[in-house]
């Protein structure tokens, strides 16, 4: 019996080794339910339910281990994230005084308008690569 395989991955870690590039490459239940969460990302991000900046930080971990085809489209959100890594974003949010945050907040909101109709594109194409079977993605 198989067991399932679940990727976890925080939206705000910033460990980059936490999707196994050997399970990965290897297993298939493993890059399915990988494929699965950046796919959700994906789908979420084009949904309005998270920014492209928490979109960003959320696939940054996949961005070393994906087939190329996949990795070419999340080199924009690893743009993304790079240029906004100093912004609070999520649980990050705590972390900062309200009056950093009125500051930040303007940057967030500027950032967000900037990388927003890159990000969409990137995502639709991820999510276009997403829904092929696993064997049309080579390793």
């Amino acid at each position: 019996m198989l067991r399932r395989m679940a990727v976890r991955v925080s939206a705000t870690n910033a460990n980059m080794s936490g999707v196994d590039r050997t399970s990965y490459r290897y297993n298939l239940e493993y890059r399915a339910s990988a494929q699965s969460q950046m796919r959700d990302i994906a789908k979420r991000f084009l949904a309005g339910e998270i920014g492209v900046i928490e979109a960003a930080r959320q696939f940054r971990p996949f961005h070393a281990v994906v087939e190329p085809m996949v990795a070419r489209a999340l080199s924009v959100f690893i743009g993304i994230d790079s240029e906004t890594d100093a912004l609070p974003i999520g649980d990050l949010r705590g972390q900062w005084s309200a009056k950093a945050l009125r500051v930040e907040d303007e940057k967030i909101t500027r950032a967000e308008r900037e990388y927003g109709a890159r990000g969409r594109a990137a995502a639709a194409h991820l999510v276009d690569l997403l829904d092929r079977p696993i064997s049309d993605l080579p390793p």
